[in-house]
């Protein structure tokens, strides 16, 4: 079966409008009706807006809490830390609970790197699970990793059970 001929011809760098390619769209589908011909795109690339039809708004949490690294106190009894990458922009919530007996900060990898973003931004501290001891600090200005102040002057956490928990997002490039 020969080619189908298609009406636009595309380069690097061309302004590509919708009528264009919904035209050599239907210029293939016209040309291949043998119905066992393969039509696929390995790769489309687009400068400038794009209308997005699929719904990112169900899309299910990508669960982190597995693969993370969380670094400072030497127990972590609880984690959870899920994202959702919506464009170029991570929203992340997170729920850490740890054993600490040195005053140590929280560091932990972000799942995608942020570009050169600086976040601060306050966070809930609950001594055990429940009571509110503190409002601490939730920094991003490191390349890939965020860490968690235990207070708003940038004091280590104290010695004992903590928990933070909290939602932030940050850009990424």
């Amino acid at each position: 079966m020969a080619a189908p001929s298609v009406t636009n011809t595309f380069t690097d760098a061309t302004t590509i409008d919708a009528v264009a390619v919904m035209e050599n769209f239907n210029d293939v589908i016209n040309g291949v009706s043998d119905g066992v011909s393969d039509i696929s795109v390995s790769v489309a690339a687009a400068a400038g807006y794009a209308a997005i039809t699929g719904d990112v708004y169900s899309t299910a949490l990508t669960d982190y809490s597995n693969i993370v690294t969380i670094s400072g106190p030497e127990s972590i009894t609880t984690k959870y830390l899920y994202y959702k990458k919506i464009g170029n922009i991570v929203h992340m919530w997170f729920y850490i609970l740890a054993e600490s007996t040195a005053a140590t900060d929280f560091y932990f990898d972000l799942p995608v790197t942020p570009n050169d973003c600086m976040l601060n931004m306050r966070i809930p501290i609950l001594t055990g699970t429940t009571e509110l001891n503190s409002c601490g600090v939730l920094e991003i200005s490191a390349p890939s990793s965020a860490i968690l102040w235990y207070a708003i002057n940038s004091t280590a956490w104290p010695t004992g059970t903590e928990c933070a928990s909290g939602y932030f997002f940050y850009e990424v490039a």
